[in-house]
């Protein structure tokens, strides 16, 4: 089987991951390469892509998790617990994320969202019993009840309080916590109120010192909390820090998923998004456009009125006649005149 590419496009970042399904030979998931492009604007953002598309021989073909921004519909506020919000973006949205991505060469197969791949990659460990899994971006955040890698409920915030830096003080990591905390009890909740008793907790995400969050979550819930950081079912062939291998596990998890698997854009069944097909719709909305504008403008008028060559009469038999005879005899009547 063919490495397939999976890439988290996060507000501020861009993780890369070329994975080999090995199961079937040694049952492992190895990533052959992998990548993390900081970004500020979808320009830069493309021209990196390119660089690292061309440098690392990466295929074309990508399957993507798309982070929601803070303004999107189904996005709630991280100090707002009662909410509920799950991002379910249209297609024509989704198209204006990864326009980078296209720009860049990559044609897209499939979309899911951060709540889906997390689904996707705990169903990877087969672990037993339920999980609340958080994955932590520097500005957002989702959280998903999982159980049997199957996502009963979900949640997609954006922090009040950021995510805080890799030497920030213990203050502010407690006062991050404080505002997952509530959202993990009304998951658990939700969770027993559907009959499943949550076991644990799993955090995730491009966060510098995962590991210090788990803390005062533990003091909060006691429950377990294991941090994706270490030795996971996905292995990297180069070494990579504990940080790294915790801001890699979504685009890892999307790239050694099933070949059918739910997705927002499923690019397998339906037209994948690539160059050349954006270039067409484009030309297609501008000729839709300029043919609507021909219809409604309007026309001007002849300001001279033609005079008439036939007079009422003549054309009144040149309309009865049935021949051209009929017409002839007009014609050598108005020369007779």
């Amino acid at each position: 089987m063919r490495p397939v590419l999976g890439i988290e496009l996060g507000l501020s970042r861009c993780a890369l991951v070329l994975a080999d399904d090995r199961r079937a030979v040694d049952g492992t998931l190895h990533v052959r390469a992998w990548r993390v492009v900081q970004y500020q604007d979808s320009v830069s953002l493309a021209q990196e892509l390119r660089r690292a598309r061309l440098a690392l021989g990466l295929p074309r073909r990508a399957r993507v998790v798309v982070w929601p921004a803070p303004g999107d519909a189904g996005v709630v506020p991280a100090d707002r617990p009662s909410a509920a919000g799950r991002f379910a973006p249209s297609a024509w949205r989704l198209r204006e994320y990864v326009r980078p991505l296209v720009r860049a060469g990559f044609r897209i197969s499939g979309i899911v969202t951060p709540a889906q791949a997390l689904a996707l990659r705990l169903g990877v460990d087969a672990s037993p019993g339920a999980v609340v899994a958080l994955a932590v971006d520097t500005r957002a955040g989702t959280l998903a009840v999982v159980d049997g890698g199957r996502a009963l409920a979900s949640r997609d915030l954006h922090w009040t309080i950021r995510a805080p830096e890799a030497d920030a003080p213990l203050v502010d990591r407690y006062a991050f916590a404080a505002q997952v905390v509530p959202h993990l009890r009304d998951a658990i909740r939700l969770a027993a109120a559907h009959g499943v008793r949550v076991e644990r907790v799993v955090l995730c995400g491009a966060v510098p010192a995962l590991r210090a969050l788990a803390s005062p979550i533990i003091e909060d819930l006691d429950l377990e909390v294991e941090t994706l950081d270490g030795v996971t079912a996905v292995t990297l062939d180069a070494d990579a820090g504990a940080d790294t291998i915790a801001s890699l596990q979504l685009a890892a998890a999307v790239a050694t998923a099933p070949p059918r698997f739910a997705a927002l854009v499923d690019g397998e069944r339906k037209r994948v998004f690539s160059a050349s097909r954006l270039i067409l719709g484009a030309m297609a909305a501008a000729v839709v456009v300029v043919a609507l504008m021909l219809m409604i403008w309007p026309v001007s008028e002849d300001p001279a009125p033609r005079r008439s060559t036939v007079r009422t009469e003549g054309m009144g038999d040149a309309r009865a006649g049935n021949g051209p005879d009929t017409v002839a005899s007009v014609r050598y009547a108005q020369e007779d005149r």
